[in-house]
């Protein structure tokens, strides 16, 4: 098993601000509370085994192992701190409760300039931008890099994250993480929130090489499909799909 280390800026970040946790003990409540099947009949959200209208399982995405996967993979750096966003004259102020470190507080407003053409996400406030601090950083084994990016399949949170690719295996030091506030948002960011994702990979080099539908590779295609859909649900987990591990 590879091995990820996690360094602090300095020793107050050290004692007083969480470091990253595995994702996966950050799953979201509304996936939690999510139901497996819907029911036609109904109309309503069930557990158990529900058809559609055209005799197939009616899954909802709650029964999807790729979904899930962007829930537990790599880890997470959490709020340290409330933060309260509230609007006056038509401007956005925001509060902070706790910052055991005044370089690097947990939100800070960056220079519209400085983002030049980089489009503003639909939904989002283009008139002010925020920075996260990268306070805790990975380092990596040779050869490893790290991406920096929105929790994935998150888009509950009042913000969103720009992303980053870092060779974590030879830069830690600190650095920032760029987002937006939803439009529209006021109220309460509770300590605990995930900021950001970090998802470790390997660097390697890729070539593109285009497969005609040769009969070697039908046949695989038609022995994945079958294996999939020859059960009611649950075919990728049963015979593709791996469990991922972060510690």
């Amino acid at each position: 098993m590879k091995k990820i280390s996690f360094v602090p800026v300095n020793a107050r970040v050290e004692n007083n601000i969480p470091m990253p946790k595995p994702a996966k003990l950050y799953i979201p409540e509304w996936y939690k509370e999510s139901h497996s099947f819907f029911n036609f009949e109904n109309n309503s959200y069930v557990n158990k085994l529900s058809f559609s209208n055209y005799g197939v399982p009616s899954t909802t995405m709650k029964m999807c192992m790729p979904f899930l996967d962007t829930f537990s993979f790599g880890y997470i750096q959490e709020t340290w701190s409330d933060i309260f966003i509230e609007y006056k004259n038509n401007k956005v102020i925001y509060h902070y409760a706790y910052s055991p470190e005044p370089e690097f507080p947990i939100i800070q407003e960056r220079p519209l300039e400085l983002l030049g053409k980089i489009p503003v996400p639909v939904g989002f406030r283009g008139d002010i931008f925020f920075n996260w601090p990268r306070v805790w950083n990975p380092i990596l084994p040779k050869g490893y890099s790290s991406i920096i990016t929105h929790p994935l399949n998150r888009d509950d949170l009042p913000f969103k994250c720009l992303s980053g690719i870092i060779d974590s295996d030879r830069y830690f030091s600190p650095g920032k993480v760029g987002f937006f506030i939803k439009d529209g948002f006021t109220g309460l960011i509770p300590k605990g929130t995930p900021m950001y994702q970090i998802v470790p990979f390997k660097k390697e080099s890729w070539e593109t090489k285009k497969l005609s539908n040769k009969n070697k590779i039908l046949k695989s295609l038609e022995i994945q499909k079958n294996n999939i859909f020859s059960t009611f649900y649950g075919g990728y987990k049963k015979n593709y799909w791996n469990k991922k591990s972060f510690k």
